[in-house]
Parts: structure tokens; sequence; C-alpha cells
């Protein structure tokens, strides 16, 4: 691979022609500066768009192989950076990344700060229309446009036409910060994660910290679960704006570089919200249970499909683990290994969804036993302790393992009383999971940490107005590892000590949650909604968070209610 010499400049836009091809308009940023990217090989630039931070404050944020040394000012209006004149031509060598100049000259008055991303590969899109309004209006809008990547020193590692280019169907795509669905025109190897069309960007906006997709989806790869999507963290950018720092990932689709299914008698499926699927007007089935399974691939009538899986689902809530229509055992319908293992994923790292979204699994046309299989892994942003409506993690619950609800599976929870089940489950918790644990803890979140450390803060400048990012990156960071030590402490004595643990649940509108304590132990805190208390079920007694608890206890919050004790 040939490396591009890289020269940057920083440009002022005064005619609004040219503004207009840029799809920028004056009245929105007054001050055009870009950065460009010319590769003085094959004759390509880069534009790249200041960030206007409001009240006459500007950012430029500049990719991992920006060389300040070979950058130089394009301006037509006469500026100063403090005191220094920029003219055309001139070289940027003499400014400090991270310094606040003050801006000035001919329209304008304020600051201008440079900033530099660290280690990082950066993905360009510009869209035929120049921006993004149209796709940002709607889930199903979407546009085309070009696409190159750069690697984080500067080598084009991928150039091509993007077929479209649409908000990524989640819970994000409400937020600020979209997450982008990539189908190229055609198939590229991205960053070495094999050739394919579609790929997403992630925008990890519920996350502050950037770090958890990537740390489960790496962990699920050396874990052994089978089509786990390769990622990479990338620096984006839109129409020459700075979007951000995404996560680019294989899309979970049947595919030879992805999920590869025999042609006859296979499926896809993901287990989501009906409400959902209906909104969005895509095929699924529902199970006895009320189970919805998103159908992303199928060779196979609907009917069929459901039956697989009804069988499946009987047996699992069968009492003896047979399913009375077909005599099979559970351990026949399904695969314990990878099932298995997609537990242990979810109920460890504490995923809240982990019961009923983004829950993948797949028969195989090609694998004659005709089980599910579960996997691949998808959607960790609101795991290790991310939970938005609490103040503190808390890592005393079975996420997982809980009555089917508004969090528990219908599945896991009947198999992790199944012995053998369950008894697969601790051994390869002890044998692989621990000592993969003990990596992540020892050495590779901090890796991680420091690997993207600028990449987060030029992101959390970019985003700094987001309702999501109203928290401190440092401190979200820093409370990952001991949820993880508290998490296995937990899960130790439990699984492995066996020791006897009190159920708490609670219950507030549709939401279960069960908490596990010691006998003895106090549950001293719950959140705290407005407007009301915890009161023991189906009583009028306020619960008192400092007693000592022997025995099960169900709570729910009852709003404007006085006590009656």
């Amino acid at each position: 691979m040939r490396f591009k010499k890289v020269e940057i400049y920083v440009l002022t836009v005064l005619l609004a022609a040219v503004a207009a091809f840029f799809g920028i308009r004056d009245s929105e940023n007054h001050a055009l500066f870009f950065f460009v990217i010319e590769d003085t090989f094959e004759g390509t630039e880069e534009k790249v768009q200041i960030y206007d931070q409001g009240s006459g404050n500007y950012c430029v944020f500049l990719p991992s192989y920006a060389n300040l040394d070979t950058m130089k000012i394009r301006t037509n209006r006469k500026l100063f950076f403090d005191e220094m004149p920029m003219r055309y031509g001139m070289l940027c060598n003499n400014i400090e990344l991270g310094k606040k100049y003050q801006l000035s000259g001919k329209g304008y008055s304020g600051s201008i700060i440079f900033i530099k991303s660290e280690n990082l590969p950066t993905l360009y899109v510009d869209t035929v229309s120049g921006n993004e309004n149209y796709i940002h209006q709607q889930k199903d809008h979407k546009e085309s446009g070009n696409m190159r990547l750069y690697t984080s020193d500067g080598a084009l590692n991928y150039r091509g036409v993007v077929e479209s280019i649409k908000m990524h169907r989640n819970n994000t795509s409400e937020s600020d910060k979209k997450p982008y669905s990539l189908k190229l025109k055609a198939e590229g190897d991205l960053l070495g994660m094999g050739k394919a069309k579609k790929w997403v960007l992630l925008s990890n906006q519920f996350d502050v910290t950037q770090l958890r997709n990537k740390i489960v989806f790496d962990f699920a790869q050396d874990f052994g679960l089978d089509f786990t999507p390769k990622s990479q963290w990338v620096d984006v950018y839109l129409n020459g704006k700075y979007a951000g720092l995404y996560l680019l990932c294989e899309k979970n689709e049947v595919h030879p570089e992805r999920v590869t299914l025999g042609k006859d008698g296979g499926a896809l499926v993901s287990m989501e919200l009906e409400y959902r699927l209906i909104n969005q007007n895509l095929p699924y089935i529902v199970t006895e249970m009320g189970a919805p399974l998103r159908i992303h691939y199928s060779t196979m009538e609907d009917d069929k499909l459901k039956k697989i899986w009804q069988s499946a689902e009987n047996a699992i809530r069968n009492e003896k683990g047979i399913d009375p229509e077909t005599g099979k055992h559970w351990s026949e319908l399904i695969d314990l290994d990878s099932w298995a293992r997609k537990y242990l994923i979810e109920e460890i790292f504490g995923n809240i969804d982990g019961g009923r979204v983004s829950q993948f699994f797949y028969v195989d046309g090609s694998d004659s036993t005709g089980k599910i299989y579960a996997g691949p892994v998808w959607d960790y942003d609101l795991t290790m302790g991310n939970i938005t409506w609490y103040e503190n993690p808390v890592s005393n619950m079975l996420y997982v393992n809980c009555p089917y609800d508004f969090f528990g599976s219908p599945w896991y929870n009947k198999l992790c009383e199944d012995e053998q089940f369950f008894e697969y489950v601790v051994e390869i918790y002890q044998e692989e999971f621990l000592p993969l644990l003990d990596e992540l803890l020892d050495r590779q979140l901090s890796e991680y940490t420091r690997y993207i450390s600028q990449g987060v803060r030029m992101n959390q400048l970019r985003w700094k107005t987001d309702v999501w990012h109203n928290k401190d990156v440092l401190s979200e960071t820093q409370k990952i590892e001991p949820y993880l030590v508290n998490r296995i402490h937990f899960l130790n004595n439990l699984w492995i000590k066996k020791q006897e643990k009190i159920m708490v649940s609670t219950f507030i509108e549709y939401r279960w949650q069960n908490y596990l304590l010691s006998p003895g132990d106090c549950l001293h805190k719950l959140p705290d909604y407005p407007n009301g208390s915890w009161y023991v079920k189906d009583t009028e007694v306020m619960f008192d968070f400092e007693q000592q608890i022997y025995q099960d206890v169900q709570l729910e919050w009852i709003a404007d209610k006085t006590a009656v004790k």
C-alpha cells in the first residue's frame, strides 16, 4: 500500500456559489474555513469545515494524519490569529494545537482552537445534496454519494461510490448524533474487515465513553461466538463537517464474509420490540410466549420458521425440557454452546436489553440437526452500569435470567433452571470467561481507553450540547472497571460458591428489576423518581431502605401516596 503525501489547508470561501456547492449556507456559518487535504499521487482532495460552537467560537477538528508543518492558509480576507496575520498560502507550522487564538478580521470576531485526533482512521462521506438534511428527516430517507477511508497515517484504504447512506434503525437515531447505515456500490474491504457492501456507523451516543460496544464485540470474538461483527473506531466527516467518533462495523447479515448459512433451510432473526417492527413495517413472526422475531433472512416459509421456533420454546419452557408435540428435548432443538456463551455475554456485561432487544439467532441450512444457534452479538451501549435512569451502576442484578417482562428473556430464565444448561454455563464461565475478563481488566480496558482518548475528547467537544453527554467522560470511564470487578464478585458467589440470596423485585410502570442480596443485607437505595415513594407490593407499607432483609420481597413505585404503617 502506498503512503500518500498530504498537505492540509485552511480555506476561507467568499463566493456564495462556492458555498452552495459545498452545501453550506453563509447564515449558518459565516466563517467558511476548510481543510483541504491534497493527495499528490492521485490528485484527490478532502475538504473539512470548521465547527461553529456559537458566540464566535470555532473549533478545528483535524484528522489523525494531519500535519501542521504542511498545512497552509488559503483566504481572500485579511485575518488574524491573535496578532499573527494569516495570508494566502501561509504555512501553519507556528500554530499550536489546543491553544485558543483570538480570531479577528473583516467580518470575524471570536476565538478559534485547533484539535487533532490520534491513532484513528478517518472516513469521509459526501452526499449528492451536500448536506445531511434529507437523510435526517426520516429513517427511510437515503441518499447516494462518495466515500474515502484513510488509515491513521494517511494511507488511502478505500475510495468508492456510496449507493446509499441513511440513519440506522435504532433508538440513537432520535439523538442529535445520528447512527448511519452505508451501502457501497461495490464491495469494499474496509480496514481489513472483509469485503462487503453493507456497513454500519454506530454513534455510541448513549455511551459517553465510546467503549462498550467495542469491548463486547472484541470479547465475544475471543470467547468463540461465531459471526461476531468486526469493528474499528473511526473519525467521521460528513460533507466536510466533523461528525464525531464512530464505530465502523460489519452488519449482521447473511453474507459470505459474515453470517454464512446453507442455501436451503437457513434463517437469521432477531428479537425486537413489536411496536418498532410494526412502525417500520418489518417482517416478523411471534411465538406463543409473545416473543417477536424480526426476519432478516429466511429461505423457508414463515409458518415453517415459526414451527421451528415454537418447538424450541415449548421444550425450553416444559418442566421436563421436552416439546410435547415433537417429543424432542431442548438440547436437540437449540445449540447448547452458542446459547450458553451468548447468555454469559448478556448477563455478565449487564445488558439491560439482553432479554428482548437486538438478540440475534440463526438456523444454518447446512446443519443437518436443524438446531437454532444464538448470535451474532449486537448493541451493547447500555451495559456495564451505563443505565441512564440510575445514578450509580448496580452490579447485584440478574439482567437476563429473570421472568419475561420488560427486561427478562422468554427462554433464558427457564434454561437457567435446567441443570444441564446451568452447569455448562458455570463450567465455561470458570474455564474461559473469567480468564478473558482478567485480561480485559488487567490490560485491554486501559489500552482501549488510551487509544481513543483524543478521539473521545474531540467527540465530546463536538456534541457537548447533546442531552446524553451531560456527563464527565473520565468519571464515566472509571466506572467500568469497578462495575466489572463487583459483577464478577457477585456472580462468583452466586454461581460458584452458591451462596444463598434474597430476591428483591422492584416494579415501576411496565418494568421489573431483580436485585439479589445476602440474607441480612440492606437495599439502601433505589432510583428516586419524582412525586412518589417505594412501597411493599400489594400493601400500603412504605419500604424502609435501612431494614435488614431475610426473605424475598417485591416493591413497587407509587406516585403521591401517603404511607400507612
